[in-house]
This record gives structure tokens, C-alpha cells and sequence, in this order.
């Protein structure tokens, strides 16, 4: 990852992921790139002369989706894509310069199937150890520390080629054996039991020769609403405020929620790991000659190190620790785009529906009344509240029971800007919601 990052854009000061998959990348320069959580759309923002960095702020943001960006930000989204994937739990594929991906059409790339004996295993040089699938395809390598791995294959896009069928864009990723993902678990397994090294730390999962992998992200988002781009005060703290990868000075850190540690990796031959909350006490493991060396340190006694900073990069792990230790934020208080699924959102059928009358009333929002007796109302806080009025009209009673089938009588649905369907009743409507449903009631 560092000699990656650093060869490539020299102009990166910082690169951080969080637990929702979202990006913000900081320049040399002062200006930010953010990816949303599914990568489909981006918003790029060049600092004033006061250094304001908060999106609503600052005056010159250019917001697009990512497939039509123009091409003064596309080498800054391939970077930021590739860092993505290399740690991200859904991929998300997308060909920004119009370079032909490979195409490969007999392959299943949607399952990887690996061979389970140890004189499959290669060793290379440096002392790694290499384990390519039966289709060779895909390998997954160990590092001569025996705490990194990296998994490179050919990832199938949701996008086709009407001449050539599937696409396939190469894939590195890069785990910790310190946080197996389950599909990694069976081959990573063989190379760690060979080498006699540690064992492996992930959740329960019955042994295979299979890796099943996810399917990409789609290139377009259906929930650009839960798209958060101020990390201020514009919601409440969750998964997107929540550090889960940091790229700085050609460090990468991996912040472990769950274990309440960080992980550093300096290269590619040295892993460093927190032991303790307060960051005084770190595991350190490097190797020489190919073979793997592990070591503790203390911070109040560093030794000196040629390739990097030790106190720096332990004073930084400190200080995330402290960040972890200080959070007040819930995990799950947000719905995150590429989570939510559309199919369970319930839909108002339009066919039956005409248009009895519709206004812009100022400082409320939008007003449609339809012949049926649903009304819909878009307010300006990109509130939505759906209702429906009884009829008498027996034609018009027949067109309210097909078209508001999933509005009971007496309730209205309410859409929040967060994405979040209530179903409330109108006349007794609970506390924040009264005040909007006497509001529209007055309409």
C-alpha cells in the first residue's frame, strides 16, 4: 500500500476510510476529495483562502457521479478507488480512463476454489508464501511476518460488454490475519498451518476449499439521500464518522473496533500492534532473511529504527487509541446506502392516480391532491408525508383502495430525510411528527 500510494500521487497527504466504507482524501494542496459510502457519487472541494474545509462553506465544490466525472478528477478517483478496494468490504468497479478491462468468459470469478495441500504452497524470494487457485486465477500471499496477507484476483463489474460480455478488473486487497474475512479463512488457513505461525483470528465458519465473493456495488446509487458528505453536525455520530482505515507520512493504520486496537503497517515485512488502551505497550513483528522476528516494545523505551519512524508512527497509533477509547457515537444510527434494501421500501402505485390539483406553497413545500384522495406533500426539509382523505364517490373509493393500498385508514406514511419510513396516525400523531401532520392537515 505505501509503495503504491507514494508512487503513484505524491500530491496525497492523507487518506482515511471509515466504518461505512466512505473516503476522504486530503491533499497537499488543502483539497478534499470524499467518496460516498458506495463510491457512486463524489464531491471535491477546493479550500478558500480562509482554509474552510466544511462542505456547506466552501465555495468551490464540484459534486458528480463518479462513472461521469470529468477528466481534471479522474486520476485523483482511481487513486481513491484503488485504496478503497484494497480494504473495503464491496468492491466497486469502475473504469474511469476508458482502458479495455480484461475479458475473460469462462471463468466463474463469482467462486474461488483453492487447493487444500501443502505442496501447492510457493515461496518466493523474500520469504513469502504464495497459493494460487485451481484456475490460477487468484492467489492469496502471506508475508514473511505472518501478520499480513494480500489476495489478488479478477473481479467481475455488474457492468456488461453487449460484444464481449462480462468485464474483469484486477483486484488486490488487503487483510490482517488479525481480521479474517470468512471467504479468506480456508486458504489463508493452509499457509499459516504450514509456516507453524500463529493462529488465525476470525469468526466461526465450517472449513472449505471455496472463497464465495461478494457482488461489486452497482455503478448507480438508489439512496443518494443517505449520502453524508458534512461530517460536523449534520447528523448524529455513527458508522461514517468512524475511523477504519488511515493512510499518512506512508503509514497505513487499521483501527479494530471491536478489539479496541490499532494495527500499523510501515511496509510490507512490518507489522506493529497495539497490546493495551492506553497505547504504552505494542507487539512488533518484522522478518529477516525470510524468516518472521516478533518483539515487544515500549514507548517509554523505543529502539532505533532505520526504515521509519518508531515514534512517530506509535504516537500516532497512541493518539487513534484515544480517539477509540473517547467515542460516544452508536454503531448503528445510521442506514448506509449500499446496506438498505429497496425491495423491502414499500411503493405507492401511480397508474390509477390523476392530478386534481397541485401547488408550491412557500416556506412548506410541494402540495399534490389526486382525484382518489391521496395527498402528497414534499416539504422543504426533504421531509415527504403521504395521506388520504375518505371519499363518498364510490368511483373515486375504488381508486383510493388500489392506489394508497398501503396507507391504512386513519394513518399517514412520512418519509425522512434520513431515509426512514413512520407510519403515523393523523389524528393523534406522536411528538416530533404532530406539529407537520396539523400543518398539512391546515393545507
Amino acid at each position: 500500500v505505501r509503495a503504491k500510494i507514494e508512487m503513484e500521487d505524491r500530491t496525497v497527504r492523507q487518506l482515511e476510510m471509515y466504518q461505512d466504507d466512505s473516503i476522504t482524501v486530503t491533499y497537499n494542496d488543502g483539497c478534499k476529495l470524499l467518496l460516498s459510502a458506495c463510491s457512486a457519487s463524489f464531491l471535491h472541494m477546493d479550500m478558500n483562502s480562509r482554509g474552510q474545509s466544511c462542505p456547506s462553506s466552501c465555495p468551490n465544490r464540484l459534486h458528480q457521479i463518479t462513472q461521469f466525472a470529468v477528466s481534471e478528477y479522474r486520476q485523483k478517483l482511481n487513486h481513491a478507488l484503488e485504496f478503497r478496494n484494497k480494504f473495503a468490504e464491496r468492491l466497486f468497479l469502475c473504469d474511469l480512463n476508458g482502458d479495455k478491462p480484461k475479458q475473460i468468459r469462462d471463468v466463474a470469478v463469482k467462486v474461488i476454489t483453492w487447493p487444500i495441500c501443502a505442496h501447492c504452497i510457493e515461496y518466493t524470494n523474500s520469504g513469502s508464501q504464495l497459493l494460487h487457485s485451481k484456475d490460477r486465477n487468484a492467489c492469496i500471499e502471506l508475508m514473511p511476518n505472518g501478520r499480513l496477507f494480500t489476495v489478488t484476483y479478477w473481479a467481475a463489474s455488474n457492468k456488461r460488454d453487449t460484444c464481449s460480455g462480462v468485464t474483469h478488473y484486477p483486484v488486490v486487497r488487503w487483510c490482517s490475519v488479525s481480521d479474517v474475512p470468512d471467504m479468506w479463512v480456508c486458504p489463508l488457513k493452509l499457509l499459516v498451518t504450514n509456516g507453524q505461525r500463529n493462529c488465525i483470528e476470525c469468526s466461526h465458519v465450517d472449513e472449505h476449499d471455496c472463497s464465495v465473493l461478494h457482488d461489486p456495488l452497482p455503478i448507480m446509487c438508489r439512496n443518494v439521500h443517505l449520502h453524508h458528505w458534512d461530517k460536523s453536525s449534520l447528523h448524529q455520530p455513527g458508522l461514517s464518522d468512524m475511523l477504519r482505515i488511515v493512510w499518512s507520512d506512508n503509514v497505513t493504520y487499521r483501527l479494530m473496533w471491536d478489539k479496541q486496537c490499532v494495527e500499523a503497517y510501515a511496509d510490507q515485512h512490518t507489522v506493529i500492534r497495539s497490546c493495551d488502551p492506553q497505547g504504552r505497550y505494542y507487539n512488533m513483528w518484522t522478518s529477516h532473511n525470510g524468516e518472521p522476528n516478533q518483539f515487544k516494545i515500549n514507548i517509554d523505551h523505543l529502539p532505533q529504527w532505520k526504515e521509519f519512524s518508531l515514534a512517530a508512527v506509535t504516537g500516532r497509533m497512541s493518539r487513534l487509541l484515544k480517539a477509540m477509547a473517547a467515542w460516544r457515537g452508536e454503531m448503528l444510527t445510521q442506514s448506509i446506502c449500499w446496506m438498505v434494501n429497496n425491495e423491502d421500501i414499500p411503493t405507492m402505485p401511480r397508474g390509477q392516480c390523476l392530478v386534481k390539483e397541485e401547488a408550491n406553497l412557500t416556506g412548506i413545500g410541494r402540495f399534490v391532491a389526486y382525484r382518489s384522495g391521496r395527498i402528497y406533500i414534499a416539504h422543504v426539509d426533504h421531509t415527504v408525508l403521504e395521506m388520504q382523505w375518505p371519499q363518498d364517490d364510490q368511483q373515486n373509493r375504488m381508486l383510493l383502495l388500489e392506489s394508497c393500498q398501503h396507507l391504512p385508514a386513519g394513518y399517514c406514511r412520512l418519509l425522512l430525510s434520513s431515509g426512514q419510513y413512520h407510519m403515523i396516525p393523523t389524528a393523534h400523531a406522536p411528538q416530533p411528527y404532530q406539529r407537520l401532520v396539523e400543518l398539512y392537515d391546515d393545507t
